[in-house]
């Protein structure tokens, strides 16, 4: 190859570089917002069974004082 033509190679190979570090950067992101929203949707899980065992023992008290 010619100087030019190494040159022209050299950058392209450079910008893929930095292309696939970005993509890889954007990887990890990824994942980590992805374990925020597993955490979160398990937090949410646990307060959804809460509310209503806290539900199931308000109607129980309130059947017990109709009666």
């Amino acid at each position: 190859m010619s100087e030019p033509e190494d040159e022209i190679v050299a950058e392209l190979t450079e910008i893929l570089h930095d292309i696939q570090a970005g993509f890889m950067a954007l990887e990890r992101r990824f994942d980590a917002s992805e374990a925020r929203l597993d955490g979160l949707a398990q937090k949410l899980d646990a307060a959804i069974a809460d509310a209503k065992k806290r539900q199931d023992t308000f109607r129980k008290a309130r059947a017990i004082d109709a009666t």
